[in-house]
């Protein structure tokens, strides 16, 4: 999520006059002054990620000139590093209130707003950010966001292409319109789109897994691997990345390499059923087959729903000649949905 931190502060300064002045008069420009200083001091608790301690500071700000809209803003911004969703609403809703001009307010509102559920007012919100900016790169980026949820992947790449129109060096556009081309089948694109995203920001490590996901679909495993491997050197408790690695090593027959990634994102996360499956699977090809079923019980446990789960232990124990159990297997996978047993519970009834 991009966010936008006003520094743009302009510090009143205050020329000694020779007339005289009224107590009132004095006391208003020393608490602006003090309100600058305060909102300052926010902005650089704010750059130093200590967000406690710029909400505080904006707080007072605010106590000292309750009509200061970037104040508000900002508090937002710390309030949502700190995950409080609805104490960054109120300031958003208050920043506009006072400033209804301000487009970038109108477009974090959007997307805390998705994320709570109420997509018809982000959709209002970023289209109202559109009409007093229609150079907002954040608001389509948001726009294809919105598009992205409803599953449209054609319309969030159009919205994606605008944002990078008027930020080109907007890196997580890029990333985003990689993914939605890759959810419409353009494999090549989004290689293209991931491969601009981490040229742009080459410390992320999420764009770096993407690229690697993209690579793996083209069945190109070395590239995936490499991109896997710099996703886990910048973020080493990376264990999505660990497991899409094992996946990208498996395909490319390092069972033994698949294996250790595997054990690798399970001792990051231990109840993560999608690597205890793929483990399975791996000690499968390893035959190593009690161990497999084990792994398979850890993954049906976590989701009981886990229909490729059922799937695999269903395999594991044919091999171990437990045919009762294998076919029960088989049956429960496919009425979980998992297409590939329905041919074996027709088996098992014949």
């Amino acid at each position: 999520m991009f966010k936008k931190i006003i520094i743009s502060s302009v510090v009143l300064l205050l020329q000694l006059s020779a007339f005289a002045q009224s107590d009132t008069v004095k006391i208003k420009m020393a608490d602006e002054q003090e309100a600058e200083k305060t909102y300052n001091s926010g902005l650089e608790f704010f750059k130093e990620k200590k967000y406690d301690q710029a909400i505080s500071a904006f707080t007072k700000t605010i106590a000292l000139k309750p009509t200061f809209d970037k104040a508000f803003y900002n508090r937002a911004l710390a309030f949502i590093e700190l995950n409080k969703t609805q104490e960054a609403l109120a300031d958003l809703d208050r920043t506009i209130s006072l400033r209804d001009s301000a487009d970038y307010a109108y477009v974090q509102r959007a997307a805390l707003e998705m994320k709570t559920g109420k997509s018809a007012n982000a959709e209002k919100d970023i289209n109202k950010a559109l009409a007093l900016n229609p150079k907002n790169a954040d608001a389509y980026y948001q726009a294809g966001v919105l598009k992205m949820e409803a599953a449209n992947y054609k319309e969030a790449i159009d919205f994606y292409s605008k944002a990078i129109a008027n930020n080109a060096d907007f890196a997580f556009a890029y990333n985003d319109r990689g993914s939605a081309k890759k959810m419409n089948n353009d494999i090549d694109g989004s290689i293209a789109d991931y491969s601009k995203a981490v040229q742009l920001s080459p410390n992320s490590a999420f764009i770096h897994n993407n690229l690697g996901s993209a690579y793996r679909q083209k069945k190109d495993y070395v590239k995936a691997i490499d991109e896997y491997n710099k996703a886990v050197q910048i973020k080493p408790d990376y264990y999505i990345a660990y497991n899409n690695m094992g996946q990208a090593k498996l395909a490319k027959n390092d069972d033994l390499g698949a294996y250790a990634d595997f054990t690798k994102a399970i001792s990051l996360k231990n109840d993560y059923a999608f690597a205890y499956n793929n483990r399975a699977s791996a000690c499968y090809k390893l035959k190593k087959y009690k161990e497999a079923e084990t792994d398979c019980n850890k993954a049906i446990s976590l989701n009981p729903n886990y229909g490729e789960a059922y799937y695999n232990r269903a395999v594991c124990k044919e091999m171990s000649l437990d045919v009762k159990g294998s076919c029960a297997d088989f049956a429960k996978a496919a009425s979980l949905g998992y297409q590939g047993a329905k041919p074996y519970t027709f088996d098992c009834l014949h």
